[in-house]
């Protein structure tokens, strides 16, 4: 795990031993009651094994409402969830590991991004995901024997750009983007009766469910009568302005690369505010005649003042986008508005171009 450094391997060790008991690791899969709002809700579980007996991990991702879930339980709640899993798989390993009589201690995971979206760019939630990645770089290192990522969306390069600071080397060469034969590669690995029908198995439930849902959780929307009110989630990187009564703010971004996602969130003290997103392909065009420009994003009024406004756009061309926040409707009150924007770039590197090197 640490390119055989005695001494960082030595360091890696001893504070992944502080962090097992800090989080009382050795007793987890015995103690653990999981939520019922995860069981639910939370997508993936282990199904069947590969052909080197290595257990599986099917994660219908894709389905993960991780906005929602956030709004239910806390982020140390879900973090806990899934180094319960983690657990669970070494304790698959031991057993496969006496049932064939040979090693094994790592696991093959199938990712499938079906209905993978802008909303999934949600900062706070890529923030609790990032974290948990670290959590299972530090403290599993070698946990990993390959991971299939399935129906990837043209989002993807995005959401990999956000990813990579937080995965070793040695991981993202363990990483497989598959292309549209993803069935065929799947049974080169794993056989057809440890495989769900719908991810090129045999596999049904009893009544004929192709996902076998009745064990892999296939996630879904959350809800909002399952909120819980005394959940708070916030960003630390807002930037305030106040906005004037009958006035607007443009906030205006040179996109450089097709691929790239906007993405924002907001909120307001007290009362709403109007919120647009516009597309400026003629460069003569004044930035403040906003209204010949290209509308992607419909001027409407937001309640942001009730609960923060999240959203994203997708940029599939090059040129000027301009967001505008609206306060033209209010001529007695100046508004008090907190956002974040950020521009996501897509990862154009060669690594990323070479993911899908399995052939059938």
């Amino acid at each position: 795990a640490r390119k055989f450094d005695l001494a960082k391997s030595e360091a890696m060790l001893r504070k992944s031993m502080e962090f097992r008991k800090e989080m009382k690791l050795d007793d987890l899969v015995q103690s653990y009651k999981i939520p019922q709002i995860i069981q639910d809700y939370y997508s993936g579980n282990y199904f069947g094994y590969d052909k080197e007996g290595s257990p599986v991990l099917v994660d219908p991702i894709g389905n993960l409402d991780i906005k929602g879930l956030m709004h239910c339980v806390k982020k140390e709640e879900i973090w806990k969830y899934k180094l319960y899993m983690a657990e669970i798989a070494t304790v698959k390993f031991k057993q496969q590991s006496k049932k064939l009589g040979c090693r094994i201690e790592s696991m093959t995971t199938i990712e499938d991004m079906s209905n993978l979206g802008l909303k999934h760019l949600w900062k706070p939630g890529l923030d609790c995901f990032f974290k948990l990645v670290k959590m299972y770089e530090e403290n599993y290192p070698e946990f990993l024997k390959r991971v299939f990522i399935i129906n990837a969306p043209a989002i993807f390069p995005v959401m990999y750009s956000l990813m990579k600071p937080f995965v070793s080397e040695e991981t993202k060469q363990k990483i497989f983007v598959l292309g549209s034969n993803w069935k065929q590669v799947l049974r080169q690995y794993i056989d057809e009766d440890q495989l769900p029908k719908a991810l090129g198995g045999a596999c049904t439930d009893k009544d004929g469910h192709p996902y076998c849902k009745s064990q892999i959780c296939l996630g879904g929307e959350i809800p909002k009568s399952l909120y819980k009110t005394d959940l708070t989630i916030c960003n630390d990187d807002y930037t305030t302005a106040v906005i004037n009564r009958g006035a607007t703010m443009q906030i205006k971004y040179e996109i450089e690369d097709p691929g790239t996602t906007i993405r924002w969130e907001f909120k307001t003290d007290g009362h709403d505010i109007a919120f647009g997103l516009y597309y400026k392909e003629d460069e003569s065009l004044a930035d403040s005649n906003i209204e010949e420009m290209e509308k992607l994003i419909s001027v409407e009024r937001r309640d942001s003042h009730l609960l923060p406004e999240y959203g994203s756009f997708y940029c599939d061309r090059t040129g000027t986008y301009i967001v505008n926040f609206d306060n033209s409707y209010s001529w007695t009150r100046n508004k008090r508005l907190s956002y974040a924007i950020d521009v996501l770039k897509p990862d154009l590197s060669k690594d990323i171009c070479n993911f899908n090197l399995i052939k059938t």
